[in-house]
């Protein structure tokens, strides 16, 4: 069983989904008491998003790298990071570290390949809805993603930051994302739903809407998981 190393406070409520999953994971698989070999550096996510919010993001990315760099050096066989967002900011850190970086977005690709999806609706931070994270590999595909209008980005973006990463799971604001759900399902016709951020999964649940959903953190720690494993 391989060591993961992982970056998590971005943030803590998913980072605690991530470590409860992969470790239930690994105890199902092997029985008994056994659990996950993790180690595990959770940012202060605050100084993150000061980070994010400059023009130039090269100093995030240095960040990462650099705790990417100490995962590896204290015994991590494998690598990776418990939220989309700051997916945007890891291009070529996996081949400066030299080891494998389990990346969120083929994990979620996996899941859309599996459930036969061509037509999605992306969900999640403003930062990733309006980038190419999701759509250049789903496009390379022949996969269709769609993003809700520049309003209800700017909400969906308010609630992640407002309230689910601070712990607040509000029934109004899940009856809002699922009516949004609805609506642009009825208008655009997609065949299924990412929830591009790891929050998200916190406050909506695969049986609150009547078609495929994609929870990107479910399918992260599948792939992790595997990966874990593998020869």
């Amino acid at each position: 069983m391989k060591t993961i190393g992982l970056l998590g406070g971005m943030s803590y409520e998913s980072t605690l989904e991530y470590y409860k999953k992969i470790n239930q994971a690994v105890q199902k698989k092997l029985g008994n008491s056994h659990s996950a070999k993790i180690y595990m550096y959770s940012f202060d996510y605050e100084a993150l998003m000061v980070l994010n919010q400059g023009s130039d993001k090269t100093p995030l990315t240095k960040r990462l790298y650099e705790e990417f760099e100490k995962l590896k050096e204290v015994g991590s066989d494998i690598v990776s990071l418990t939220a989309n967002t700051m997916h945007l900011y890891i291009d070529g850190i996996e081949e400066k570290i030299g080891i494998p970086l389990i990346h969120i977005v083929d994990a979620a690709l996996d899941e859309a390949r599996l459930l036969s999806l061509n037509k999605v609706l992306l969900l999640g931070t403003s930062y990733t809805m309006s980038s190419s994270l999701y759509t250049k590999p789903f496009y390379k595909e022949h996969k269709e993603v769609i993003v809700p209008n520049l309003d209800d980005q700017a909400w969906i973006n308010d609630i992640i930051y407002h309230e689910l990463i601070r712990g607040i799971f509000s029934q109004d604001s899940k009856k809002r994302l699922i009516d949004m759900i609805k609506m642009y399902q009825k208008e655009l016709g997609f065949d299924g739903v990412i929830l591009g951020c790891t929050e998200l999964p916190l406050l909506i649940k695969k049986e609150d809407i009547d078609i495929p959903l994609i929870n990107t953190l479910d399918a992260h720690v599948n792939k992790i998981v595997t990966e874990i494993f593998k020869d």
